[in-house]
């Protein structure tokens, strides 16, 4: 008995010295790997080149710095996608080109995967990979759904690209279904992630893939095709070839896009406003952008006017409200003026200006839509009754933010406030922001639901009629056929009943 107790003693000795050893051990690797990872700040070097971002992936960690050059003599932008929002890791932009001879440094902060373009020429593209500290130990290969921030978008834009150059745009564009559902991040950026989705298709485009317009193209504003347009503008630093190509699409559009020419030409003019911004000639000097502009869109498109300018407009105050190319909207929300850069333009331009321009509105009227739609109808009664579709875009506007909660009554109420002579106009904003921001695919089936829950009698008619207004504009003739197929009896006949 006494040689058993001996031995289980001796046993038990050596499993406290085994596992202290292995504890110790386990501590000294971690105490090593800590010291190799975490010396004092390093510093790394990215070189954009003709190829490409050079390294184009880099592992560092948290709190190193990376200085972005480049050797192509031209100026460059290195920004968090998406693009153009840079919304994936905002403080990861310049805010400005940078000048062949000078260089950008950045500290991350952060841990976490970020993938970033160059703002002026976005096909060419980058990884950052940052280590948190005690970041030691492989990551389990998991769905992108279970990954969070960062890490959750950068794989969501990498299996994106991944689906459309393996698969082409059908399989890219039911992952991006897939996704919009999955984070509230996506809906809300549903523009810049259809953008993204075109410039990769450019890029295909320029290695010999044939290009053949899909009715996923519409989705999200058409952001596809407007990215198609930007990079092809960026790349060739010609807005003829964007014309041309829309000359081209439009001869051969048989997928039923009652807008398609309209679409295109708008993004030939958010590309008129960008080619103007960083010839730096204009450097914060928004009334020079505008006149430059509206000569360059009047030179192109003399017969077809309000779509390039609307682009080039847009351009123009989603620039000032990224603070790009040395703009802002201190200025602008200093003079109290929504419309302060529109006063002294006519015709085309100062309509389009004016439309454009009500999507600041939050800078100068805060976030209450209420309010805001009654300090509107006061102070611009005048001008709203002259040119609705303003009207139109402020309640459009509006949906941007309830589409993500769900929760519409606040923009209801504020349209409520609307002399009967715009109401229409009003509720058929809030239709259309439903097909700009709604779900890709079924856009049109919440703003059904919404003019059914919201509305009643000769108001939800205006409702449903609007919204097949612009599923006629956005999708083939088929999704037409099956969003008709969808309306009450009685909204039939006088939305579908021609068709």
């Amino acid at each position: 008995m006494n040689r058993i107790r001996i031995k289980l003693l001796v046993l038990f000795v050596v499993s406290c010295v085994c596992l202290g050893a292995l504890v110790s051990g386990v501590f000294l690797y971690v105490r090593s790997y800590h010291k190799l990872t975490n010396p004092a700040v390093h510093e790394h070097t990215v070189t954009l080149t003709e190829h490409g971002f050079s390294p184009k992936e880099i592992t560092i960690k948290e709190g190193d710095i990376v200085t972005f050059i480049s050797e192509l003599g031209v100026p460059f932008w290195p920004a968090s996608n998406l693009h153009p929002e840079h919304t994936l890791y905002p403080a990861l932009d310049p805010e400005k080109p940078i000048l062949p001879s000078e260089h950008w440094m950045f500290t991350f902060k952060d841990g976490g995967v970020f993938k970033y373009h160059d703002h002026l020429n976005p096909q060419q593209q980058g990884v950052v990979t940052v280590l948190s500290d005690w970041n030691i130990f492989p990551k389990k290969v998991v769905p992108c759904e279970e990954l969070q921030d960062s890490e959750k978008m950068y794989c969501f834009d990498t299996t994106l690209e991944q689906y459309l150059r393996d698969d082409g745009i059908e399989a890219a564009f039911t992952y991006f279904k897939k996704i919009y559902a999955a984070d509230p991040m996506v809906p809300s950026s549903c523009h810049a992630w259809a953008h993204r989705l075109g410039e990769v298709e450019y890029d295909l485009y320029t290695k010999g893939r044939d290009v053949v317009l899909q009715p996923e193209a519409s989705f999200c504003s058409y952001g596809y095709f407007h990215g198609f347009i930007t990079a092809m503008v960026a790349q060739t630093q010609r807005l003829e070839s964007a014309q041309e190509f829309c000359e081209k699409t439009a001869a051969q559009n048989n997928t039923g896009f009652g807008g398609m020419q309209s679409v295109c030409v708008h993004g030939i003019g958010h590309s008129v406003a960008t080619l103007m911004l960083e010839s730096q000639e204009v450097w914060g000097d928004v009334s020079r952008v505008i006149a430059r502009g509206t000569t360059e869109c009047e030179q192109l498109y003399a017969h077809f006017l309000s779509p390039c300018l609307d682009g080039m407009f847009h351009e123009l105050y989603g620039s000032m409200r990224r603070s790009d190319y040395g703009l802002g909207v201190e200025e602008y929300a200093n003079s109290k003026d929504l419309f302060y850069y529109c006063r002294n333009l006519e015709g085309d331009a100062a309509d389009s200006c004016f439309h454009e321009s009500i999507p600041l509105w939050p800078y100068f009227l805060g976030d209450d839509k209420k309010v805001a739609m009654q300090q509107v109808l006061s102070e611009h009664a005048t001008m709203l009754e002259s040119s609705p579709r303003i009207l139109h875009t402020f309640a459009r506007s509006f949906i941007e933010t309830d589409i993500v909660s769900g929760n519409f009554q606040d923009s209801v109420d504020a349209c409520a406030l609307v002399p009967d002579a715009l109401f229409d106009a009003c509720i058929k904003g809030l239709a259309v922001g439903f097909i700009t921001h709604g779900h890709p695919e079924k856009a049109y089936e919440q703003g059904f639901t919404f003019c059914t829950d919201y509305y009643e009698g000769t108001s939800r008619s205006v409702c449903f009629q609007k919204m097949m207004e612009e599923v006629v504009l956005h999708y083939s003739a088929d999704q037409v056929a099956a969003a008709c197929s969808l309306l009450p009896k009685e909204e039939y006949v006088s939305s579908c009943g021609g068709r």
